[in-house]
Formats: structure tokens, C-alpha cells, sequence
């Protein structure tokens, strides 16, 4: 059974039929090699905070901006979903300067979605 939630007229929010583009999967390669980069830029001897934030900026834009287009069309219809509250959340880290929580949280929330994808297709 899958836990894609289904809008009033019984339409899936997003679809796992065609499993995640070469594209996608790519880019969320990208943006977990940008989180491991920032991360050691924190933890060595760099400790640049502007490279940090350089580095979890880009996995933020790398990871997730499959996730704006559904945001922004919950947003329009006022029918909050999980991608509304992702960026949300992404969003509202970076605000308060946790760049590092707001790029893992997109990056986990992508390998959440590939799995679910890849486990929809296997069943």
C-alpha cells in the first residue's frame, strides 16, 4: 500500500509509476557529496562559515528543487501537503542559520521519496 496521500478527487499527490529519473536520482547524489562537503568544511581545519553555507546552499537547490513546483501548487490551492512542509522547513532553517539541518533535511526527505518510489515499483 502506498503512503502517497490522494487529493478530494482521488488523484495521487505524486506518482512512483515511472520510478525517479536518471536526472533526479542524480541530483540527489550531488546534493548528499555537497552535504559531506560542507559538513567537512565545518569539522577541519577550513571552518569557513561562508564556505558552509556555500556548500549546503547548493545541496538545498540540488535536492530539492523537485519539491518546489508541489509546494508552490499546495500553496496556490491552499491544500497543504509534504513538500509544502519541506520546504517550509528547509526554509525556516536556513532563516535562523542552520544550513546544515535544512540541506539534510531535504536530503533525507529525497532518499525518502527515492525508496518509496523504488518500493512502490518492486511491489
Amino acid at each position: 500500500m502506498s503512503t502517497c496521500e490522494c487529493d478530494s478527487n482521488g488523484h495521487q499527490d505524486h506518482d512512483h509509476s515511472e520510478g525517479p529519473s536518471r536526472f533526479e536520482s542524480v541530483s540527489l547524489t550531488v546534493s548528499g557529496a555537497l552535504i559531506v562537503a560542507g559538513l567537512a568544511a565545518r569539522f577541519t581545519i577550513v571552518n569557513s562559515n561562508g564556505l558552509q553555507i556555500v556548500f549546503f546552499a547548493a545541496a538545498i537547490l540540488a535536492g530539492g528543487w523537485m519539491l518546489v513546483p508541489s509546494a508552490w501548487a499546495a500553496l496556490r490551492r491552499l491544500r497543504p501537503n509534504i513538500s509544502l512542509l519541506m520546504v517550509t522547513a528547509c526554509v525556516g532553517a536556513a532563516f535562523i542559520g542552520e544550513w546544515a539541518e535544512a540541506a539534510t533535511v531535504v536530503f533525507l526527505f529525497g532518499v525518502a521519496e527515492w525508496l518509496e518510489g523504488w518500493a512502490d515499483r518492486r511491489s
